[in-house]
């Protein structure tokens, strides 16, 4: 079983040094101008608590007393639904310019290309070459 330390068991004359330079340490701190008041007030609850043994037990107790609380309420957990999230939709239009269809991955391009019977596309063909494939295409479907 493991064995945890307190500062108590370590001697004042090991500690001594650590614990004067993590006061000057939070005492320079202090002279930041750029502190939020609540950083400041941190800063200085640390230096009172500097050297001070942590009262876990108090926590552990606290806690405990606050659990027993809420098993006494025999309340239903709180279940929160997940918002959904909005998809896009299936029949959004198709993007009409070439940096919009350059934001596409290569795979959706060719798809894009597919369903659009753009001629003489093929795998091997670059983004921007499927991209000026599929304007061209849309500019020559237009002036018909």
């Amino acid at each position: 079983m493991p064995r945890f330390l307190k500062a108590e068991d370590i001697p004042m004359k090991q500690r001594r040094p650590h614990l004067s330079r993590w006061r000057s340490q939070l005492r320079d701190a202090l002279t930041n101008p750029a502190l939020t008041d609540e950083q400041r007030a941190e800063i200085k609850r640390k230096l009172d608590n500097l050297g001070k043994p942590k009262p876990y037990a108090a926590l552990a107790a606290a806690r405990q007393t606050a659990m027993t609380d809420v098993a006494a309420e025999k309340k239903p957990p709180t279940i929160v639904e997940p918002e959904p999230v909005a998809e896009e939709a299936d029949d959004a239009s198709p993007p009409q310019t070439r940096d919009d269809l350059l934001k596409l991955y290569k795979a959706e391009l060719l798809q894009l290309a597919e369903s659009e019977k753009v001629p003489d596309v093929k795998e091997s063909m670059t983004k921007a070459e499927i991209a000026d494939a599929i304007l061209g295409y849309r500019q020559s479907g237009d002036e018909e």
